[in-house]
């Protein structure tokens, strides 16, 4: 199977394992659970290896947090992914503007706003009765230079 990515494979404190998984495996493995915030990725042991961090603005409590664990990953080159939970299509565009900010963000996972049945911000998504699509101004934006969408 042409695997992308994989998030969290294992359950929190088993973060030493990772190194077997990495050593194991040709895909990315990206810490999401394990990791909330800036403080949570400085805990890590020292040389666990794993592919890069999945950043999500409400799970790390605020923009600037979701900031500060990017500048972190920046600092130990370490890739990003920028995903979500329930954010709506603002949270989504503060979202895009630090997938903009940050080249080491490789990946975003971005869908939460087709959770809601109305769009808070009018014209990011455009659907019909059985699909929907994004609004292609929005995805060719800079802020989302060509990531992989998941």
């Amino acid at each position: 199977m042409p695997i992308e990515i994989v998030e969290q494979p294992l359950a929190i404190g088993y973060e030493d394992e990772y190194d077997q998984l990495v050593k194991q495996f040709n895909f990315p493995i990206i810490l999401d659970e394990s990791i909330h915030e800036f403080n949570d990725a400085r805990k890590l042991r020292a040389g666990v290896d794993f592919d890069g961090y999945n950043v999500k603005l409400e799970k790390a409590g605020s923009i600037s947090q979701a900031k500060a664990l990017l500048d972190y990953a920046e600092s130990i080159e370490k890739p990003a992914m920028l995903g979500c939970m329930i954010e709506s299509n603002i949270g989504i565009a503060f979202s895009a503007a630090l997938a903009n900010a940050y080249p080491i963000v490789k990946y975003v996972d971005l869908d939460s706003p087709l959770m809601f049945q109305e769009e808070i911000f009018q014209g990011w998504i455009k659907r019909n009765q059985k699909s929907f699509t994004f609004n292609s101004t929005f995805i060719e934006t800079a802020a989302l230079r060509g990531l992989t969408w998941l």
